[in-house]
């Protein structure tokens, strides 16, 4: 809004593409099913083709505005040209630290995850070569192994954050970053 008060209109309009409407189907945005339904922050938005018109009478009335010269019609405006600090460009780029402070953030907790999960999965290894070395001195000594699939009632995996957030921050930035330079 803030580029079409000092330049051409500015519109865009977009739709949630179909493959971003069946992950939403299914509820999970993990990196499996990211994966299943091929999904990037590209593939979330898709661009609608827009065309406006002005009516006729407005078409005839800035055809009649004159100049403040009092001359003739309107003439371009250099001043759009001024290498000033454009009040657009800065508050794009504030967009894109808060963007990128977010995205960090995001990051940072897949990261937690990610750690949690592996500290969970090296417990389960020594769980379970505990449990086959058990079982290799129970046979030796004629008992009946023990079940070496209990592992599952005594630990619990985290659970994989959605990616959903990160997943929209990476596309708004993506958005956002190439209209700074336009």
């Amino acid at each position: 809004m803030s580029r079409s008060a000092s330049g051409p209109v500015s519109l865009r309009a977009f739709r949630l593409t179909q493959t971003f409407l069946a992950a939403h189907k299914e509820g999970k945005f993990t990196v499996e099913s990211l994966a299943k339904h091929n999904l990037t922050h590209r593939d979330i938005l898709e661009e609608l083709p827009l065309e406006i018109h002005n009516s006729h009478l407005v078409t005839a009335l800035l055809h009649t505005i004159e100049s403040p010269s009092g001359g003739e019609t309107l003439s371009p405006n250099y001043d759009t040209l001024d290498l000033s600090v454009d009040p657009y460009l800065e508050k794009n780029l504030e967009y894109l630290i808060e963007g990128m402070d977010e995205w960090t953030y995001e990051q940072g907790n897949l990261q937690y995850f990610q750690r949690q999960l592996a500290r969970e999965q090296s417990k389960i290894a020594s769980w379970q070569a505990k449990r086959k070395a058990e079982n290799a001195t129970r046979v030796a000594v004629g008992q009946a192994p023990l079940p070496e699939d209990e592992w599952m009632k005594l630990f619990k995996l985290p659970t994989e954050p959605s990616r959903l957030e990160s997943l929209l921050i990476s596309g708004q930035i993506g958005n956002d970053f190439p209209t700074l330079f336009r």
